[in-house]
């Protein structure tokens, strides 16, 4: 089968979106497209090199601005965004060859896939949060695809709570990527049906939410699973009700990142007020966090949470 311009977007939402068990492609592009010196000189030319050497059959070229160019077989067109890679390469120059070819690695195994037509089956349907910047950064990337091809690249996202979106993917072994209106059709799949779908996949996929005590921070827990599907957990409330019977007052939330969910008893003030101070902090630390706002639990999901003054 030959494919056409859209596996173009498909991989681009698939770079976006950031592979389930492949933490260097987690998050979508961003920043102004400078060049910090940690990163290297030339770190355009470091990936291309890695891409001929992985796959010499493939053509390779500098695009406009901070992106790389891939033609493949069965006419595949790629543009690939520097922006998060030259984030990690600041972050840790020491590991920036290990990142270009974690990213390289990434883009030849979509390639494969794209190549290959793999077609998406109902069990790979999901759910994730991204925040509002993240899903900017899609919309932009769907304006600039082909005008007929539009209704093929859409993806389908609704609001969750605060500034929180639900954005529908699918889970592949080695990648995730934004469930579009083409993969619906792949699968036979109405838009009513998604939300639960994905809901339901998840259940399955996720059917705990263990927390530990934050040994540094009294009173303050933190859900971490290893999956890239902890914040998503927020999704299911039926998880929460076991730490939540553990509390004497209400039990609030944040997810400062989509890797961890942080968690309080509403009635110890100190943790409350650690809880939004390590929210914020973790925050800041990320290129692109998750959400600074908290959430309230409650039987029938998560609410937005305002504290009251401390008096």
């Amino acid at each position: 089968m030959k494919l056409r311009s859209s596996p173009s977007i498909a991989l681009c939402l698939a770079l976006l979106v950031g592979a389930c068990h492949d933490p260097t492609s987690g998050q979508p592009p961003g920043g102004d497209g400078a060049t910090p010196a940690a990163a290297g000189p030339d770190l355009s030319g470091k990936l291309m090199a890695s891409l001929r050497g992985r796959l010499p059959d493939i053509q390779v070229d500098r695009g406009d601005g901070d992106t790389v160019l891939v033609k493949g077989a069965n006419d595949i067109q790629l543009t690939l965004n520097l922006d998060n890679l030259r984030l990690k390469c600041r972050a840790d120059p020491g590991a920036c060859q290990d990142a270009v070819e974690a990213f390289a690695g990434t883009v030849q195994e979509n390639l494969r896939s794209l190549a290959a037509d793999t077609r998406p089956t109902r069990d790979m349907v999901r759910v994730q949060l991204k925040d509002e910047g993240y899903m900017q950064k899609v919309r932009e990337l769907l304006a600039s695809a082909p005008a007929d091809k539009a209704e093929d690249n859409a993806v389908l996202a609704q609001k969750f709570v605060a500034d929180l979106w639900m954005a529908y993917v699918l889970d592949r072994p080695s990648s995730t990527s934004l469930l579009t209106r083409a993969d619906m059709k792949k699968l036979d799949l109405q838009e009513a049906e998604v939300a639960a779908l994905a809901i339901s996949n998840l259940r399955k996929a996720c059917p705990a939410a263990p927390a530990r005590p934050l040994d540094d921070v009294p009173g303050v827990w933190a859900m971490e699973a290893g999956d890239s599907y902890e914040a998503a957990r927020l999704l299911l409330p039926e998880l929460w009700a076991p730490h939540k019977a553990r509390m004497k007052g209400e039990l609030i939330a944040s997810a400062p990142i989509r890797d961890a969910v942080l968690f309080a008893d509403s009635e110890d003030r100190k943790a409350l007020q650690s809880l939004q101070l390590l929210t914020e902090q973790l925050a800041a630390a990320e290129a692109y966090p998750l959400s600074r706002r908290l959430l309230r639990w409650t039987p029938a999901g998560f609410e937005e949470y305002t504290p009251h003054p401390v008096p």
